[in-house]
């Protein structure tokens, strides 16, 4: 390698010899290909409910709902395009690419624009979002005529300049320069045509065409057409073909003369669309393809061997496949005659997301809801990342759910609990059917009332068996909350046994919510009730010393912030966070709930900008996660997420849309895998990681490892020793001896910036890491090849 000629060149014989020799010993198993590097991003969205294609430069483009992609069909190469790799917005509308200008043009559901070129570029043109053009900005179709994109929108036509990469005039083109909505646009030799909700309007290309003066309807049928809605306009070898959605019959104007367009069946809510002089014509159900002469080329049906199509978008390459979005696959490949290929970016089914938790390497996602005390009839089933890749175990691919719901789907799973000592085993919770225990390829079993102590509401024939939360506790029991049951906590040991705890009215009547299971083996359940429910079962035995108290706002008794507690944990010290509609409060002596001694909980002072206020006193506290060095990561409805330190006061980190690539400042739910760092953050908007800092320390260094190493030259991210002991002190020190840096783990990891004491860029050279704990019994010496 280069790198080691480079340091033959500054590095004395005998110095290079022993770097020579440590290198040979040990960097092989050192050298670390970790999927995402530490502070940054990856995407967790479905690709499935594709929605737009384009076709440019070696490349097919694909935009879902939720996520864009592109594909080289030479070698199979898939990449993700987001915010995370430059893009301005979310939810894509609409897609066209500019062969002449290599470039992209993306329109998004908002009406925000981004133009990306050369696959790695960005240009944002943002006008029409910004502006404040009263009504619907909608951006509804794009086509391209030289150096210039027209997109049809809801108030009218507007230029965008290729070339000069900017917005350049627009066409108000209704009665009286009014603006009108416009579905489509298309040129002939001598004509401009738009397609509208009330006819096609046109007007010579040789007129101002700004000018609504300019504009009429096209008179030129004798078809009616005058005021029918049209959606679609086709321009291919100076024909113009356009369609009424609602009535699905396609025209064709040629020679000046319209008529309909014989080859194509009638066929409602059908689209029209050109690529590479084919007609190509679409609904819900299939997409064909004509040639010139009216001849079907290709052809995408609800038959075998490719089923249950929703094509949205279609176009067709020089090499004479068709590419078509489709809304329940993904991107679609036909090779003709009739052979067909799934592309499909791996990712959950949905971007649904309540709850999280993991265990070990593993995610697993409830994706369901409820709103307030009803449900919210989800029914995206369970989603379990593991691997690095996402399955999702849902009513068409998990033949259990057709035992346990007569519509054959698991609506409305709320909770989640992953196995602590099983990472492939877990419990979700659904707000109607039941308990539900997974293994890795989905329902292993079904807990309802003939088989457990779980019971539901009396609706005669249904009974909702409705479960707010779950939770394990330190004896790895699970322990359940049940509305509407007699006794509302239950607890599932591992031998199979149940348990039903009677609890006063005040949790009977209410709907209980989030459990957690305290150090001290204290049961904490969230309910409606504005308050939290603390159980402690003592001697299991006897029922005799069962406790229980209700916490809520008055001094004395819990002094809990606000009005409700949307969320819980307890973190490393013990201690008991809450999340409430007023901010940040702590239980810093959860042990003392029964004794009779003080145990209210405090709100957290913090400095911002110089101004003393309590943490988060003015959000709604969502979620609350704690990450191998005990500080807390909160999700708030409408702010983003925050990291604060281990005691709250000091704040790390917040990211929002404005700031960092967060799909959403609504955050549902956060999960954090301990092995690796990786925050999950569950908002309305799907999911999207952060790979942080910290990690969970070991009580040895046995499975320390430092990555990236070596360092290269043009690396300048954060270096990490992980895998040690927790909150050990980390040396790094050259081959003389002297300590360029020093740090603390923050849980079992240290993050080094490749900087020393003074600021400056290390040295190239071999550097020795130094790692120990705080009694100086577990320690480690390895080594860092780092070239600047």
């Amino acid at each position: 390698m280069i790198y080691f000629t480079r340091l033959i060149i500054i590095l004395p014989m005998k110095r290079f010899f022993l770097m020579y020799c440590l290198i040979l010993s040990g960097l092989g198993a050192l050298a670390q290909n970790d999927l995402i590097g530490i502070n940054q991003w990856r995407l967790h969205l479905p690709y499935s409910k594709a929605k737009a294609v384009a076709e440019g430069s070696g490349r097919i483009y694909c935009a879902s709902d939720f996520g864009l992609f592109s594909y080289n069909p030479s070698d199979g190469d898939v990449k993700r395009i987001s915010k995370i790799t430059g893009l301005s917005d979310l939810l894509v509308e609409r897609l066209e690419y500019s062969k002449q200008f290599k470039t992209l043009i993306i329109a998004y559901t908002n009406s925000n624009i981004d133009l990306l070129y050369d696959d790695n570029t960005v240009i944002n043109i943002a006008d029409i979002l910004r502006s404040n053009i009263v009504g619907n900005k909608s951006i509804n179709n794009i086509t391209i005529r030289g150096n210039i994109a027209y997109l049809a929108t809801g108030f009218g036509i507007v230029e965008l300049d290729l070339e000069r990469r900017e917005l350049r005039d627009t066409w108000y083109i209704g009665s009286n320069g009014n603006s009108t909505f416009v579905n489509d646009v298309a040129f002939d030799n001598s004509n401009v045509y738009a397609a509208t909700n009330s006819g096609i309007l046109t007007a010579a290309l040789n007129s101002a065409l700004f000018n609504f003066q300019n504009w009429s309807v096209d008179a030129s049928n004798t078809l009616t057409l005058a005021t029918q809605k049209f959606t679609s306009l086709v321009s291919i070898n100076n024909r113009i073909y356009t369609t009424n959605r609602d009535s699905g019959i396609v025209y064709v104007k040629s020679n000046g003369v319209w008529s309909v367009f014989p080859q194509v069946t009638t066929f409602v809510n059908c689209e029209l669309s050109s690529s590479n002089n084919y007609l190509i014509v679409r609904n819900f159900l299939s997409v064909n393809s004509y040639d010139q002469n009216g001849n079907r080329i290709h052809s995408i049906t609800n038959a075998a061997p490719y089923t249950n199509p929703k094509p949205m978008d279609a176009v067709v390459d020089d090499n004479n496949l068709m590419w078509a979005a489709d809304g329940n696959n993904g991107l679609i490949k036909l090779t003709l005659p009739f052979y067909f290929e799934k592309i499909l970016p791996n990712g959950p089914l949905a971007t649904s997301v309540f709850a999280m938790d993991g265990s070990g390497s593993n995610l697993w996602v409830a994706s369901g809801g409820r709103i307030t005390t009803t449900a919210s009839y989800l029914s995206n089933g369970a989603y379990l990342f593991e691997g690095n890749e996402w399955k999702s175990f849902y009513g068409l691919n998990d033949p259990a759910y057709d035992t346990i719901s007569n519509s054959g789907y698991a609506r409305d799973i709320v909770c989640v609990a992953a196995d602590p000592a099983n990472e492939k085993h877990a419990f979700m919770g659904t707000w109607g059917v039941g308990l539900l225990e997974y293994g890795t390829n989905g329902i292993t079993k079904v807990f309802n009332a003939t088989n457990s102590p779980l019971r539901g509401l009396n609706l005669g024939s249904f009974r909702p068996i409705q479960i707010g939360g779950l939770c394990f506790d330190r004896d790895e029991n699970l322990w359940v909350t049940n509305v509407n049951n007699p006794t509302p906590l239950l607890r599932l040991k591992k031998d199979g046994s149940w348990k039903g705890f009677s609890l006063p009215a005040t949790m009977v009547n209410a709907w209980v919510y989030n459990v957690v299971a305290d150090n001290y083996n204290q049961k904490w359940v969230l309910t409606n009730a504005s308050g939290i429910g603390v159980f402690n079962e003592n001697d299991e035995s006897t029922t005799a010393d069962d406790q229980f108290k209700f916490l809520n706002g008055s001094a004395g008794n819990g002094a809990i912030p606000g009005t409700n507690v949307y969320s819980i944990v307890e973190d490393k010290d013990n201690t008991i966070w809450i999340g409430t509609d007023k901010g940040v409060a702590v239980f810093y002596n959860p042990s003392s709930v029964f004794s009779g001694n003080n145990f209210d909980a405090q709100k957290i002072l913090t400095e911002n900008d110089g101004y003393a206020q309590y943490l988060l006193e003015s959000e709604i506290v969502t979620a609350i996660a704690v990450d191998g060095a005990n500080r807390k990561w909160f999700g708030t409805f409408g702010a983003g997420a925050f990291l604060q330190s281990a005691d709250g006061t000091k704040q790390i980190l917040n990211f929002n849309t404005s700031n960092s690539p967060i799909l959403s400042n609504t955050i549902n739910t956060i999960a954090i895998n301990d092995q690796t760092g990786e925050v999950f953050f569950g908002t309305d908007k799907g999911i999207i990681s952060y790979r942080g800092d910290a990690t969970e320390g070991g009580t040895t260094n046995s499975a320390y490892k430092v990555f990236p190493n070596p360092v290269k030259h043009d690396y300048q991210g954060p270096i990490a020793i992980s895998g040690l002991v927790a909150n050990a002190s980390v040396k790094i020190a050259d081959l003389d001896g002297a300590v360029v840096f020093a740090t603390k783990a923050l849980g079992g990891q240290a993050i080094w910036d490749g900087n020393n004491f003074n600021g400056q860029r290390a040295h190239s050279g071999v550097y020795m890491v130094y790692v120990t704990d705080a009694e100086g019994k577990e320690t480690v010496v390895t080594k860092l090849l780092f070239i600047n």
